[in-house]
């Protein structure tokens, strides 16, 4: 996860949260940025958005971050398969005999 990605989330939950969110981090704050960093690799910003769109009135972990995040709906707005496969003429008559019969 790109460590600029943190530093929004971090900032996001600053301000939702204010002084109860700085008081979790008691150590150095760079390691733990890097742990949720490491943690969340694989999510998507989508993800990382719903997490943040669905936050409680309690700061999160970071486990309790990442199931918010898993949470995220599945969208399709990859551009959708376009290939169709052609039946040869000897299946298309096997077809069509089998359902004239």
């Amino acid at each position: 996860m790109n460590l600029s990605v943190i530093d929004a989330l971090w900032n996001k939950m600053l301000v939702t949260y204010g002084s109860e969110w700085e008081k979790k981090w008691t150590g150095p704050l760079e390691e733990t940025k890097g742990a949720w960093a490491d943690e969340l690799r694989g999510y998507s910003v989508d993800q990382i958005k719903y997490g943040l769109s669905m936050l409680g009135e309690r700061p999160p972990n970071l486990i309790q971050f990442k199931d918010l995040c898993k949470k995220a709906p599945t969208y399709f707005d990859q551009p959708q398969l376009t290939y169709r496969p052609t039946p040869s003429e000897e299946k298309l008559a096997k077809f069509r005999r089998a359902y004239e019969a």
